[in-house]
């Protein structure tokens, strides 16, 4: 009756979309928060005019270019956290249907607004080293890398990244860090594992060599200042631009 009576209502639309929620009412409740929406955008109300399409959203997971244009509107009010909330979920959805493509190009704007997001820079990487694209991997890990030098699937993915690339020596490096990191942690059966790697890289290697002869690693003193310098002997890489 209000919107009847005052078809510019914004309140009343929000109201009836709430209760239409309610009751399952999905098409009925998207039409009034599209409504509330429109209206908010044009009065200037960019902010609320988001919640309006966060709410359509939120009925409706799975409309994924629903959910990246909403994404791509927090970038634009520069409400990041919301924007890599969004950008997340499209990736996890996009990865887990296997529409892995359009999910390395959603994950690439998921970092490029939260650039520390671990888990997505391991995802992401091993996209790339599936698709044979080590360079792009290498970027990616080296993010990683500064974020955390100590995790041990980055460091895992990164001396297999180098092996991609032929760099056996930083592949060593960071095999040789990683065991470190296993010994000091007590997990020296995963220790031994990544000496024997290690071995098969270079059969001359002293520490592999000693590890395996002895049966226990021992902890060398920690080089993950040299080691970043080894390797990554140039700038870091800049964020991939927004439209990649």
């Amino acid at each position: 009756r209000v919107l009847e009576i005052s078809p510019q209502a914004t309140e009343a639309n929000l109201a009836l979309g709430a209760l239409y929620r309610e009751q399952s009412r999905i098409g009925h409740a998207t039409q009034q928060y599209e409504l509330a929406a429109q209206s908010l955008y044009r009065a200037g109300k960019i902010r609320d005019s988001l919640r309006a399409e966060q709410a359509i959203v939120d009925m409706s997971p799975d409309s994924i270019a629903r959910r990246i244009k909403l994404a791509e509107l927090y970038s634009k009010e520069n409400m990041y956290s919301d924007a890599a909330r969004e950008f997340s979920a499209a990736a996890a959805f996009l990865h887990s249907s296997g529409r892995l493509e359009d999910y390395a190009k959603v994950a690439e704007r998921l970092l490029f607004h939260a650039p520390q997001s671990l888990e997505a820079i391991k995802e992401l990487s091993r996209y790339y080293l599936k698709s044979g694209d080590a360079v792009r991997a290498l970027t990616r890990l080296q993010g990683g890398f500064k974020v955390d030098s100590k995790d041990p699937e980055i460091l895992e993915l990164l001396a297999e990244t180098f092996l991609v690339l032929g760099k056996n020596d930083k592949s060593v490096a960071v095999f040789k860090e990683l065991a470190r990191i296993y010994t000091e942690r007590g997990a020296l059966a995963a220790a031994r594992s990544i000496y024997q790697r290690v071995a098969t890289i270079d059969t001359n290697d002293a520490d592999a060599k000693s590890a395996l002869q002895s049966g226990v690693p021992r902890t060398p003193q920690s080089t993950s200042g040299p080691l970043q310098e080894k390797l990554f002997n140039s700038p870091m890489p800049q964020t991939m631009p927004s439209g990649t």
